[in-house]
């Protein structure tokens, strides 16, 4: 056994998502880190940031239920702060993939795929992230549970994801991301293999 760093997890992320899906560049939300990687002319550029599912909820304990929009606007300028100053600029037409629970789960919830509770290659627009984030404010924990596609035991730590993938999109004005249910741990994988 050997613990990655988060840069490593950011490079067998993207490895194990371009695998599946048409993708250049991926975000991985996890419960305590969010990890960002691209590749480029010269090689796969990669960032790992303290801002994750879990930990956000922990500073903002009341995300895990019902709160007021106006409540999420200073977190999301603050998350997206962080990503510029973490990730700088990205080439233009990154072509995103997004892989790690809360991608997946929204992807179950909200995505724009024909088939219903489907990940893999499903599609996030912006429009379906903003509109999760708006919904997800309004509804109680116990609301949240009943929403077809949200396991109960993300119920609490969904919106706290949202808003960190709302910030991304925001940030870097990307207009969709693909879903894919592969990621490092295929990543690595591929790397032993190949």
């Amino acid at each position: 056994m050997r613990i990655v760093s988060g840069d490593e997890e950011a490079r067998l992320s993207l490895l194990g998502a371009s695998s599946s899906v048409d993708c250049d560049a991926v975000i991985d939300i996890g419960g305590g880190s969010t990890e960002i990687a691209y590749s480029s002319g010269d090689g796969v550029y990669t960032r790992s940031m303290d801002i994750g599912a879990v930990r956000l909820l922990k500073e903002h304990p009341q995300l895990s239920g019902k709160v007021p929009y106006d409540y999420i606007i200073p977190i999301i300028s603050g998350i997206s702060d962080t990503i510029r100053c973490s990730v700088g600029k990205l080439p233009d037409n990154s072509r995103f993939a997004g892989v790690g629970g809360t991608i997946t789960t929204l992807a179950k919830m909200y995505s724009q795929h024909e088939a219903y509770n489907q990940t893999e290659g499903a599609t996030l627009s912006y429009g379906s992230v903003k509109r999760a984030l708006h919904n997800l404010c309004g509804l109680t924990l116990e609301h949240r549970k009943e929403i077809k596609g949200l396991s109960s035991k993300r119920a609490d730590i969904i919106l706290s994801g949202c808003i960190i993938l709302y910030s991304f999109m925001i940030e870097y004005e990307i207009e969709r991301i693909s879903v894919t249910d592969r990621g490092n741990l295929d990543g690595l994988l591929i790397s032993l293999t190949g």
